[in-house]
């Protein structure tokens, strides 16, 4: 060997990972990463229910009885096929001007004439934003430590 190179023995390495097939070795990297972003979700839905008073519980419309459903801003979506795991707050249509707000709106109305008059507009919240700066070490380490146990279990 020369004195610039270092041989580095990985045996023990490659025997690990062939141990592990690709479908539970994915199947283990999502579940540990879905773990890490459910702290992400419950930030954001925080975030947004602490500014929102009107969207804690919304109406479900059921013809016999009237019941109340939590109002979940943030769910979580994995997709298996290209491996990618992430928080989606656009289930709701109007969760989308919260975040990012509105232009100023305006509406025509014939009264002898056509008359405009302003509705306003929706100044931006950035809960998702604010929530992503804060627990993003956290959603890291969460998810480090997640894929690490559930590789451990698999050997």
């Amino acid at each position: 060997m020369n004195k610039t190179s270092a041989r580095i023995d990985d045996t023990s390495m490659v025997v690990f990972l062939n141990k592990l097939e690709d479908k539970k070795f994915n199947n283990a990297c999502l579940s540990g990463i879905r773990e890490g972003m459910k702290i992400l979700a419950k930030k954001t839905t925080d975030n947004f229910k602490s500014k929102r008073r009107g969207f804690r519980q919304r109406k479900v419309w059921n013809p016999r009885k009237r019941k109340m459903k939590i109002l979940k801003v943030a769910t979580i979506v994995v997709n298996r096929k290209v491996n990618t795991v992430k928080v989606h707050i656009l289930a709701d249509y109007r969760v989308k001007w919260m975040e990012t707000g509105t232009d100023e709106r305006t509406v025509k109305h014939w009264f002898g004439g056509w008359k405009i008059h302003s509705v306003g507009s929706v100044k931006p919240e950035y809960f998702f934003k604010r929530a992503q700066e804060e627990v993003h070490d956290q959603v890291n380490e969460k998810a480090t430590a997640e894929i690490t146990r559930r590789i451990n279990r698999l050997i």
